[in-house]
């Protein structure tokens, strides 16, 4: 089964729930994907597919997994993240934002990457994480796709 996202939220309720698909497409706007904790989903074959304009956001909480997708530069990709996006997910602990890029791990479960560059934006393949002791910066975005 292939579920092509528009921007939605798809939610794997229960303490202990799995489920398997079919590749995730992302087609325009930002796709929710909650996971209960305990519970795992699981994306076979490809496991993500992208058009200009779409992007995933995955919860913390329960384990997701996507055999068909490996990691470019630490990180799944730009329009991958992971974590709470305030009040309006379901598994969100409050109304703060608190995301970080996606990558898979040694058995192909999305995790949060962690080896940020902090402040350092001297190459194009860094993940920089700003940390506001540098002030005011200008930052100009050359491409997204």
């Amino acid at each position: 089964m292939v579920i092509t996202s528009r921007g939605a939220t798809i939610a794997l309720k229960g303490a202990s729930a799995t489920e398997t698909t079919g590749v995730l497409t992302l087609t325009t706007g930002m796709t929710r994907v909650n996971v209960d904790a305990g519970s795992v989903l699981t994306l076979s074959g490809a496991g993500l597919s992208k058009s200009v304009g779409g992007s995933v956001s995955f919860s913390s909480t329960g384990t997701t997994n996507i055999a068909g997708i490996n990691n470019t530069n630490g990180i799944v990709g730009g329009y991958v993240t992971i974590g709470n996006v305030g009040t309006v997910q379901q598994d969100a602990n409050g109304a703060g934002n608190i995301l970080d890029f996606a990558a898979v791990d040694g058995s192909k479960n999305i995790v949060p990457f962690a080896a940020y560059d902090l402040n350092d934006f001297t190459a194009s393949t860094k993940n920089t994480k700003v940390d506001g002791s540098l002030g005011l910066i200008n930052l100009t975005v050359a491409s997204y796709g």
